[in-house]
């Protein structure tokens, strides 16, 4: 799914010596990163997962802990299915989440985003996905699906009616916020829509318009400052709200650089991250560069928040 036609392709200039031999040994990223060196998720051929299986979502319910992750195969179409671990790092496959013949759509499905919701009474899961009325008409709605025990999901409603991709909720207080990104013109842009209290989407609008490609959203806090993270031209560059509603990038560097040349390794090229904030761990796409039409695995790092954070300026965030 990384060949999009919408995501301009950066090289880096970084052609120093010996400069992938560093980075594989994690010199390069040895401040807030600690990449595992082999992918949690694997290809498997001759299934739904022989080509690509990417952008996953990680959740805990009870002593569970769950990933659901976009699997595309032999049969070429895009699912979301699911896997269990003890440590969050070995993983058991499970296959599909849904029973296919009574879904309101027959396109792909991916991009899954969950989050526990929580009151005083209950707790219970959302998922927001994005999905393809057929096989041939691209992804054309965002959908949301529920689970009482994040093993089982509902059928699914379709909340937005856009060809939107990678959704991630945020939350501030008694406002919720769906981004999503959206193709305009030779360049994806981050639209919001609020969602009011009974989950319904209000007027979507555009938040962020970037000025190279950009492709998937990640979201991780910091001090309560909901903080958006964008796979932008071979880098994931963070963004916070303004004053105005707006997205805006926070002043210094990117907190990671990717696709790096010399880098020979099956994650090269890093994106579709979600950041699982209670232990601190990314969870991430990975493939040996743009262009690939298969290969796409996912990987783990932990990360350290300070390190993550330590030369950022948030005045300008809301």
């Amino acid at each position: 799914m990384k060949q999009s036609s919408k995501v301009a392709v950066g090289v880096l200039a970084l052609a120093a010596a010996g400069l992938g031999v560093a980075y594989k040994s994690g010199a390069f990223n040895q401040g807030p990163f600690d990449w595992m060196s082999e992918p949690v998720i694997k290809l498997q051929p001759g299934s739904q997962d022989s080509l690509h299986v990417e952008y996953p979502s990680v959740y805990a319910a009870g002593s569970t802990h769950y990933m659901l992750y976009s699997a595309y195969g032999d049969d070429r179409r895009w699912r979301i299915e699911m896997a269990t671990t003890s440590d969050g790092e070995t993983f058991v496959k499970q296959g599909n989440i849904f029973d296919e013949s009574k879904l309101a759509f027959a396109g792909g499905y991916a991009f899954p985003f969950v989050r526990n919701v929580a009151s005083e009474k209950s707790s219970s899961y959302e998922m927001y996905f994005a999905a393809g009325d057929s096989i041939t008409s691209g992804y054309t709605g965002i959908y949301k699906s529920t689970s009482a025990n994040g093993f089982a999901w509902g059928a699914p409603e379709r909340i937005i009616q856009e060809s939107g991709l990678d959704p991630i909720v945020i939350s501030e207080g008694d406002r919720e916020t769906l981004l999503y990104t959206v193709a305009s013109g030779d360049l994806n842009v981050i639209k919001a829509v609020e969602l009011n209290k009974d989950g319904k989407p209000l007027q979507s609008r555009v938040v962020y318009t970037p000025q190279q490609g950009i492709y998937t959203l990640g979201l991780l806090h910091w001090q309560e400052i909901p903080i958006v993270i964008v796979e932008a031209a071979d880098t994931w560059l963070p963004l916070c709200f303004n004053a105005s509603g707006e997205l805006a990038a926070i002043p210094g560097e990117p907190i990671l650089r990717t696709n790096l040349e010399g880098d020979t390794s099956w994650d090269r090229l890093k994106y579709g991250m979600f950041f699982s904030e209670t232990n601190s761990k990314v969870y991430y796409n990975g493939i040996e560069g743009h262009g690939f039409e298969q290969g796409g695995q996912i990987g783990v790092a932990t990360y350290k928040p300070a390190k993550l954070f330590q030369n950022m300026d948030f005045s300008s965030c809301r």
